[in-house]
């Protein structure tokens, strides 16, 4: 089978990245695109995925709409060469758009309720759309469901493993605590109305943080200038292993929240919208939500500094998370059985008692 990837987010390597591996070994071709973004390109030279680059996109909703047909005559370029059985990535119109012109299937994943722009463009021509089974919207009959999160394709015990190195790296020693500060850039087509975390209250959060712990700031745009000293120096594709030994993650950010929960760390999520894969973790206790306003915030960062405190933090967090991954699946194993197997796995999952567990 030949198989077209568009990656647009860091977050997307992460997604496939095994499934690649396993579906190469199996003797599948794949073709990869990706956008020009930080850390994108770092985490595929480290992954070995060779991609074509299609530019960088814009911030900018005139940008972006002026990039669409840039972005999509370059993925044309090179696939319809290739002349591909099938695309598969994070519901990206991109490519949904030449698997039309290419008359190839595409299988779109997606966890984010509030990402109905890019939907409206790419689900005419999405042949199956793939969600966690906490997914607070109906999305018809091209819609099915499996018991996870999309970080399971990664961070499922069969797919992660912790590396110590980290610490050293990040010059702490194996008894220090530490936390993580994630701010994001809220320039994705699904933050528009969002404003995030106060300046006043970053630079509160963070300092009050570091009475009790050793923090750690991650940004996707510039930190500010009164917390330089707290930025972190490490390469993306060991973020994943600096999560993991962190006492706490606290931010903006959903997909690090999520991460930071499924790696046994306590998570709190500052955001306004509400997400289900995210609600869900939120009622096992492995992720603390509030909402963008000012006392929400000051609510959170109240929470943080309980969190610092703790004696316990971890341990308990571990147990929720023991609770949680009883009836998750492997995401990674559901996918190449998926792919492998489409049209056929497409219709039976729409069969009553499809059964998860050969996934386990």
């Amino acid at each position: 089978m030949k198989i077209v990837i568009d990656f647009c987010h860091p977050a997307h390597v992460h997604y496939f990245r095994n499934f690649i591996r396993i579906m190469q070994d199996n003797g599948h071709k794949f073709l990869f695109f990706a956008r020009e973004r930080y850390p994108i390109q770092d985490l595929l030279a480290y992954y070995k995925i060779p991609y074509i680059n299609r530019g960088k996109g814009s911030n900018t909703m005139l940008g972006k709409l002026l990039y669409i047909p840039k972005a999509v005559y370059t993925i044309y370029k090179y696939a319809s060469k290739f002349k591909p059985d099938l695309f598969i990535d994070y519901g990206d119109f991109y490519a949904a758009f030449n698997a039309f012109f290419l008359r190839a299937y595409y299988i779109a994943l997606d966890d984010t309720e509030s990402g109905w722009m890019c939907r409206v463009l790419h689900m005419p021509f999405t042949h199956a759309i793939l969600t966690p089974d906490s997914f607070m919207k109906n999305l018809g009959r091209k819609h099915l469901r499996y018991p996870g999160t999309i970080e399971l394709a990664y961070l499922h015990p069969k797919r992660f493993n912790p590396n110590p190195q980290v610490l050293s790296l990040l010059g702490i020693s194996d008894k220090e605590r530490y936390a993580i500060v994630r701010f994001t850039s809220w320039n994705a087509h699904h933050d528009v109305g969002h404003r995030g975390i106060t300046y006043e209250n970053k630079i509160m959060l963070v300092k009050e943080l570091a009475k009790h712990l050793k923090v750690f700031v991650s940004a996707e745009s510039e930190i500010p200038v009164e917390l330089n000293e707290y930025g972190i120096s490490i390469k993306p594709e060991l973020m994943h292993h600096a999560l993991f030994y962190a006492w706490l993650l606290i931010g903006e950010s959903g997909t690090m929240s999520s991460e930071s929960s499924l790696l046994g760390t306590p998570a709190i999520f500052i955001h306004n919208s509400h997400f289900g894969c995210i609600d869900e973790q939120a009622e096992f206790g492995l992720i603390h939500t509030f909402g963008e306003s000012k006392d929400e915030q000051c609510k959170a960062i109240a929470k943080a500094m309980e969190i610092a405190q703790s004696q316990t933090a971890k341990s308990e967090a571990a147990k929720k998370l023991y609770a949680y991954l009883v009836d998750k699946i492997d995401l990674t194993a559901f996918l190449v059985w998926f792919v492998e197997n489409f049209p056929g796995s497409q219709k039976e999952m729409m069969l009553c008692g499809f059964n998860f567990n050969r996934f386990s």
